[in-house]
């Protein structure tokens, strides 16, 4: 089929120019980490659940935080937090560091 060959290059050449642009990849994480998209983000438990800070929380509960400080908090980046260091999104193996959200 040649849509499914078509599928299979591309996503090979994708997989490639992905490996090889490492500090481009940092620099993007790293843009958006001191400029989110969006200064706030709103979630809603399906069900009761525990935050990891040990608030418990109920769907009848609303979680807004900003994504705007949280990537400035010295607590979660660092002292250099107000630095734009895509440095920090690479690991020692010369991968991403992926950071669950």
């Amino acid at each position: 089929d040649i849509m499914c060959d078509q599928y299979k290059i591309l996503s090979r050449n994708f997989q490639e120019l992905n490996d090889k642009l490492i500090y481009l990849h940092a620099a993007v994480c790293e843009a958006l980490r001191l400029y989110p998209p969006v200064p706030f983000n709103s979630k809603v438990p399906i069900e009761p659940d525990t935050l990891p800070s040990g608030h418990k929380v109920d769907s009848s509960m609303q979680i807004v935080f900003s994504m705007y400080a949280m990537g400035r908090m010295k607590s979660l980046w660092g002292e250099d937090c107000h630095e734009f260091k895509p440095e920090r999104w690479i690991l020692d193996t010369g991968k991403i560091r992926y950071e669950p959200s």
